[in-house]
């Protein structure tokens, strides 16, 4: 995991029991990150709800979840004209950039006409 992050710091890396953290509820003043796992637990819920306790003022909570295939002819479009190509742009951009696109992508979606899209 370390190996991941190089050239990134004040980063720390808690390997335990997604459910149940050991950490001080309310400690985090950064990002708590939970990249593609949460979907993986017994109950997303729960996982959700111990990660978020433990964010403190300031911090953020950013989790991600594989999307589900679906036939759905609309979601094969969306993923195949810009998700797809999406992450082959981010997947090559630096962790600044990818965080400024997330923060935006995150705003976008609390707009009302322009967030269910």
């Amino acid at each position: 995991m370390r190996d991941n992050l190089i050239g990134i710091r004040n980063v720390d890396v808690v390997q335990c029991s997604i459910d149940a953290p050991p950490i001080r509820p309310g400690s985090i003043s950064g990002i708590v990150i939970c990249n593609a796992a949460i979907q993986h637990t017994p109950s997303v819920k729960k996982t959700a709800e111990a990660l978020w306790r433990i964010v403190g003022r300031g911090g953020e909570f950013a989790f991600s979840c594989y999307l589900k295939y679906t036939r759905d002819p609309v979601w094969l479009a969306r993923w195949l004209l810009v998700y797809k190509p999406l992450r082959a742009i981010l997947s090559r951009c630096s962790f600044d950039v990818i965080l400024a696109y997330a923060k935006l992508m995150a705003r976008l979606r609390l707009v009302p006409v322009i967030g269910p899209l």
